[in-house]
């Protein structure tokens, strides 16, 4: 959703402004409204200055609102009223702020039934429909595959500071066969497990449906590696596995491993891993 948002951003009048994306799901009521309106100093305890929000920052540009489904209703109400007024009230602010964004919603649930139910106000869904566009599952675009996997290749392999492994026919064949019932994420992460193992080991994701694991070692003419080694890699691709899925937070990786966190952070270093940054806090 977020790449069909940025080529939307990135072929658009605005596409000289920022492009800022947010999860909606991924953070708690009262972080998320001072996170999107921003905060006037003193608004709440930690509060000691004023901080623009995500809808002042993407002034000028598009901000990308995933999973518009998990909005609470006292937000959503918030959220209608920066769409109409087009202005931003900061948390604990005495004064609005003039906005000019594109805003871009995306979610997985059905808006509509959620506005039968009344979880979602009618006239936001109404201001948010204008313009709809689905986006099919990787299922329905097996043709894609391919592509997505190389761009994802090629991302991961910059972040590690390393060359993208090539990718073999077979395994595109095979990626393409898949259901990929992660979708685009799944995708992603299997990307980054491929360029941490290189290109003599690969942790595949057709082999793996529902997001299991397996190691699987080829063995060419040369020389045999040994179990230690097989090991050693076996322990690298299920630390980065781990630490993929918690957005690279290494407390919370430690806790999922029911392991202590500085050995998982002295273990991440060890392997050559990366850590989000800020992702060692809880």
């Amino acid at each position: 959703k977020e790449l069909v948002a940025r080529w939307l951003h990135e072929r658009s009048e605005r596409r000289a402004g920022p492009f800022i994306a947010e999860n909606l799901g991924a953070l708690a009521g009262g972080v998320l409204e001072a996170e999107l309106f921003g905060h006037a100093k003193g608004a709440f305890t930690g509060a000691d200055r004023s901080r623009p929000g995500l809808f002042q920052l993407a002034d000028a540009g598009t901000l990308f609102l995933d999973e518009i489904g998990e909005m609470s209703q006292e937000l959503q109400q918030k959220l209608l009223r920066v769409l109409q007024e087009r202005e931003v009230r900061p948390v604990g602010g005495t004064s609005s702020v003039r906005v000019d964004i594109r805003v871009l919603a995306a979610t997985h649930r059905n808006l509509s039934d959620m506005v039968r139910k009344g979880e979602l106000r009618e006239d936001l869904f109404y201001r948010l429909s204008v313009i709809r566009v689905r986006i099919p599952p990787l299922r329905e675009r097996r043709e894609d595959v391919p592509r997505l996997f190389e761009l994802f290749l090629s991302r991961a392999a910059a972040a590690q500071g390393r060359t993208a492994p090539a990718a073999t026919p077979d395994l595109l064949a095979r990626l393409a066969a898949h259901s990929w019932p992660g979708n685009v994420r799944e995708l992603e992460a299997f990307a980054t497990r491929y360029v941490l193992e290189g290109p003599r080991a690969e942790i595949s994701g057709a082999d793996a449906p529902g997001g299991a694991f397996s190691l699987d070692v080829r063995l060419g003419d040369g020389d045999i590696p040994s179990l230690r080694e097989v090991r050693a890699r076996l322990d690298r691709a299920y630390v980065a596995l781990v630490l993929d899925r918690c957005g690279g937070n290494v407390s919370a990786a430690a806790k999922a491993l029911d392991m202590n966190r500085s050995h998982v952070s002295d273990l991440v270093k060890k392997l050559g891993l990366r850590e989000a940054e800020g992702g060692s806090s809880p």
